[in-house]
């Protein structure tokens, strides 16, 4: 074993007892554990397939008993350096044959919380196994001004200082660290840390208190007395804040110390009115600067311009530099509004923002537009093209949000993925996969499940194959492409291939739209005709036009008699001076229409 692996012993430490409970370990907790995989039923096949070692640590999200043994029989099958190490599952204590699958398998069965949230979880065996070895380290060396000390260490000091249980929350009482729990952990400590709320009448007891109040208007540490009848212990509390000044300081969360079976050390009080300041520092060093990883994915995504170093950016995030990658982009789907289609944006680059006031088409999902043939393809870019862009709605923020649960799902599909917020776009790196029809799959799984879970309708696109990383920010430009096109018929879900034609006549009526010297000036006659004389030539020819020259069908769609039609297209002929029966004229007018809006008087 390395010196920088983490152990199962330390894993278990740093998710503590409340969440996660060692139910076997038949190699001992010392067992070196690098890597993670948060597995659905529908992914434990290709695990099963994968060639190679697979990831140390599995977590089995909604598997029931049945498969998790079926799955540990298929390991156990392999040799042995490439099976896991750890499962981490919530069946572990009601199966008696998912226990004797696993210790067959030489592999650590560890037993989760039912009321454990899987995110959470993940996030934490994520975090534990990306800490440094100084970080880990840090809890004994007591140097909280150490450069990468964080909060988990933090939280551990302070416990050890204090002989009590500590957690450090957000400004929205969400856990962000804890130190390690004993037998005399209270409902609200285990709760909180399960991620759910404490108990109602406690909480309303410190609001009536004023205990929430007197923590964001002083830094005074607040001592909160026990009550048994609710199963709560004694605590005290202190805000993280940035900034002395009361007017201008910005509340960035508090540290709770519960007091256990032995009462808190007399300087309690002052150590967490200390920690309070280093908590602050953490926190502020995080929303200040990006980490130099989050620095090296964005411009490994194109972000902060061109000249990134590769090599080092490969080595630095430990990705392959040559390929086949994948690159998949994710937009909010903008559905219609009484007012016309909502703008799509045009991208000025690697995802810069529209220009105000900019024309541009809607956003949605992108189809296969070439089985339709250009004459039709163009009339529906055109039609949805002309409207004008409204303003933006919480959509992108809503999307922004849910990066959280996308970054989820592709650390459980390749745990060597990468994922970034970039403008309002989410983008994931797949720098290794097995197939481009696993890579599809596993992306309209998961925006069925942004839709079912969080009520998003999101697109998505794909590049793929990607020749490796120094293809990945033009890649990412592509996909950007792909997402600006506008919404047809086909699908949430799309690659380059099949877009190519609706994004290339989008990119072309878009440039004529943009260039009034391109456009026929015969049309300003044609649109000064309907006004003249009631008619509706334009639209009659458009709708014909959709209909790849179809009468029938483009007098169903009007409305009117097909002669009615046909009456109307020898007007438009007519007042144009074209030849509908001439290719050249028919593909001119099908551009010309979708790109130049009606003319005023």
């Amino acid at each position: 074993m390395l010196d920088e692996d983490t152990t199962l012993g330390a894993l278990l430490s740093a998710l503590d007892h409340t969440v996660a409970t060692l139910v076997d370990a038949p190699a001992g907790e010392q067992v070196a554990v690098r890597s993670v995989a948060l597995v659905e039923p529908a992914d434990l096949p290709e695990h099963l397939e994968t060639h190679g070692a697979l990831p140390a640590v599995y977590l089995l999200v909604g598997v029931d008993a049945e498969a998790t043994a079926h799955w540990l029989h298929g390991v156990g099958d392999r040799e042995a350096g490439q099976r896991p190490r750890v499962l981490m599952t919530k069946s572990a204590n009601d199966s008696p044959e998912v226990r004797s699958a696993a210790h067959a398998a030489g592999i650590a069965l560890v037993h989760v919380h039912r009321h454990a949230r899987w995110d959470q979880v993940f996030a934490l065996v994520r975090r534990t196994l990306d800490r440094s070895p100084g970080q880990r380290a840090a809890g004994d060396d007591h140097d909280l001004l150490a450069p990468d000390t964080d909060l988990f260490a933090l939280a551990q000091v302070v416990a050890r200082e204090t002989d009590g249980m500590v957690s450090i929350e957000d400004p929205h009482s969400h856990v962000l660290a804890y130190s390690a729990s004993d037998a005399s952990a209270d409902q609200l400590r285990i709760r909180s840390i399960l991620g759910r709320e404490g108990p109602g009448d406690y909480l309303r007891i410190l609001r009536e208190w004023g205990v929430f109040d007197r923590v964001r208007r002083s830094e005074e540490v607040v001592d909160v007395p026990e009550h048994p009848e609710l199963d709560i212990r004694r605590r005290l509390v202190v805000g993280i804040r940035r900034g002395t000044d009361g007017a201008q300081s910005r509340m960035l969360g508090t540290i709770w110390l519960q007091q256990g079976d032995r009462p808190l050390r007399p300087d309690a009080a002052e150590v967490l009115r200390g920690a309070s300041a280093v908590a602050a520092r953490i926190i502020a060093r995080g929303l200040d600067a990006p980490s130099t990883e989050a620095l090296l994915v964005r411009r490994l995504f194109g972000a902060h311009g061109e000249g990134v170093d590769i090599p080092s950016v490969a080595a630095a995030l430990n990705l392959p530099v040559a390929g086949p990658a994948a690159v998949i982009g994710f937009a909010q789907f903008r559905p219609a509004s009484p007012l016309g289609p909502i703008g799509r944006r045009t991208s000025g680059g690697h995802g810069a923002p529209a220009d105000p006031g900019t024309t541009v088409a809607p956003a949605g999902a992108v189809s296969a537009a070439g089985s339709r043939g250009a004459v039709g393809s163009v009339a529906s870019a055109g039609a949805m093209g002309s409207a004008g862009a409204i303003g933006a709605d919480d959509s992108a923020t809503r999307l922004s949000a849910s990066s959280g649960l996308i970054r989820l799902h592709a650390s459980a599909f390749r745990d060597d993925s990468v994922t970034e917020v970039i403008d309002d776009r989410v983008y994931v790196l797949l720098p290794s996969y097995h197939s481009e029809t696993g890579v599809s799959s596993w992306v309209r799984r998961l925006v069925t499940q942004l839709e079912e879970s969080r009520g998003l309708i999101v697109r998505a696109a794909i590049a793929a194959p990607v020749a490796g990383l120094t293809a990945v920010a033009g890649a990412r430009a592509e996909v950007d492409r792909v997402l600006d096109s506008p919404a047809t018929s086909g699908g949430s879900v799309t690659t380059l291939a099949d877009a190519r034609t609706a994004v290339l006549l989008t990119e072309i009526v878009d440039l004529i739209r943009a260039h009034p010297d391109l456009h026929d000036p015969r049309l300003r006659t044609l649109d000064e005709y309907d006004r003249t004389h009631g008619a509706e030539l334009r639209v009659s020819a458009q709708t014909y036009l959709r209909a790849h020259g179809e009468v029938s069908t483009a007098a169903t769609e009007l409305r009117i008699h097909p002669n009615t039609l046909r009456y109307r297209l020898r007007r438009v002929e007519a007042v144009l001076g074209v030849d509908l029966a001439d290719p050249a004229d028919r593909l001119l007018l099908e551009i010309q229409l979708a790109a130049v809006p009606v003319s005023l008087p």
